[in-house]
């Protein structure tokens, strides 16, 4: 199926209407307006980045990029992105690496910048979802699950920006319209991507959304994650697991640490020797042992 474009998708708001379901879609395009931003990071470096995405045929945009984790796995599918991210560490993170990196705020972005890419990949900040800290973005779930639903995606119901940074995923969605999206976040998160599937239907987009456990994957940590896929052009499911924690249907086992690690002998060694140097830079005379090397 093909997405709508936003001419339709109002014409999809009015048969929702009809269907009982909660108001319209609205449609908008452009920057949202500024808060809590960091103007100097919007200087020419943010025109000069984009034009430098779009000569090296990057079609995938990566909003709240991080370090890279998306951007490193899609380089083994031969892949490359275009991430936008705020921080200016996890920002020197990506470019050491080598991973195309537009140092801003999504806020401050504008998706018609980005209309060439297909793809879109978004894991907005976790803190004010997670089960620790104040849980901020649980107190407005129901509000941004309304939003989403609606086609809201300019509303600002917190003071907390992180709260309300996962309605900047329909800002760009309803701008690029991709081909694909892929959007991650903690558990707590799930009712988002619970609203935004059903709003990603109404446009014409196959989804499926739930938890999945990266250890079921390979990685070598048992972390549940909230994820929705979506997809313009074929039917989309669960992404199959590859081990199993007891090794059930043939499957590998899970994947220890030390699995990970291999031989940690060299990595014991310089545990000591930093510790050692602390220890010295800090007057201590005593140095922790560290299995059988001191």
């Amino acid at each position: 199926r093909t997405p709508r474009r936003p001419a339709l998708t109002i014409a999809a708001g009015c048969r929702h209407m009809q269907q009982g379901r909660r108001g319209t879609i609205e449609t908008r395009t452009g920057p949202v307006p500024h808060v809590q931003t960091n103007t100097t990071m919007v200087t020419l470096f943010h025109t000069e980045d984009v034009a430098h995405a779009n000569r090296h045929g990057s079609n995938i945009l990566d909003l709240f990029a991080g370090p890279g984790g998306w951007s490193h796995a899609l380089t083994e599918f031969g892949l490359t992105e275009t991430g936008i991210e705020y921080d200016s560490r996890a920002c020197s993170t990506r470019r050491a690496a080598g991973h195309l990196t537009i140092e801003t705020s999504v806020t401050d972005t504008n998706p018609n910048e980005y209309n060439a890419h297909r793809g879109l990949i978004a894991s907005p900040p976790c803190q004010t979802f997670s089960t620790a800290g104040n849980r901020a973005g649980h107190k407005i779930i129901d509000t941004l699950r309304i939003n989403i639903e609606l086609g809201h995606f300019g509303d600002r119901p917190s003071t907390d920006q992180r709260s309300w940074l996962p309605l900047e995923v329909g800002r760009y969605v309803e701008v690029l319209w991709p081909e694909w999206i892929a959007l991650e976040q903690v558990p707590g998160a799930l009712p988002l991507w619970e609203s935004y599937a059903a709003w990603l239907d109404g446009n014409g987009y196959n989804v499926w959304y739930g938890i999945i456990n990266s250890a079921d994957y390979g990685v070598p940590q048992t972390r549940k994650r909230a994820v929705l896929i979506a997809s313009a052009n074929h039917a989309v499911t669960k992404p199959v697991a590859t081990h199993d924690r007891t090794g059930a249907n043939g499957l590998p086992v899970w994947v220890t640490l030390a699995d990970a690690l291999g031989d940690t002998s060299r990595l014991m060694q310089w545990a000591v020797n930093t510790g050692r140097a602390w220890n010295q830079q800090r007057g201590g005379a005593q140095v922790v042992q560290c299995g059988t090397n001191p």
